[in-house]
């Protein structure tokens, strides 16, 4: 199962279970246990519990109990992250996890870039990498507006001094 797939999952868990919260440290989790099973037969095991009317939302083993791993004859191959140097395991050249996580390490390093150029200190990454995509993306468009106001701003002054003659 991919990522995607694990979310569909828990928003079908969560309709029957309302007590039932996710988050990325637990898709994360799930994933490790699910990556090499097929998202049809998970949600089939899926309907099979929700049909005992458990009074629990269910456990990552009940779905995967009693059904074949599906990557058992896939290809993979490890690379790194050019930004955090990560090792991240690619399955048959799906690279839907590495983009998502080069996509959150570009926004980490543009903010890190960012706050360095406006207030000379570096952030603490880690903090930032513990954070939920939401979170993330909140203080990366944080940013970015703040860049592009300052931004603009130096094209005006720019702007305003006219043409200038360099000798």
């Amino acid at each position: 199962m991919k990522t995607n797939e694990i979310i569909q999952l828990f928003e079908r868990i969560k309709m029957h279970y309302n007590m039932f919260t996710y988050n990325d440290e637990k898709v994360k989790e799930w994933h490790k246990f699910l990556k090499d099973y097929s998202s049809e037969d998970v949600n089939r095991k899926l309907d099979e519990y929700l049909t005992y009317e458990y009074d629990n939302p269910p456990l990552c083993m009940s779905l995967i109990k009693n059904i074949e791993k599906q990557n058992v004859g896939k290809t993979s191959w490890v690379t790194c992250c050019d930004i955090c140097k990560e090792r991240i395991t690619i399955y048959d050249d799906d690279m839907e996890e590495y983009e998502k996580h080069r996509r959150r390490c570009s926004k980490i390093d543009f903010i890190d870039r960012m706050v360095y150029k406006y207030n000379k200190q570096h952030i603490s990454s880690v903090k930032y990498y513990q954070m939920s995509d939401a979170e993330l993306e909140k203080n990366y468009q944080k940013t970015l507006a703040y860049y592009r106001k300052h931004r603009s701003d130096n094209k005006n002054i720019i702007k305003s001094m006219g043409s200038i003659d360099i000798l």
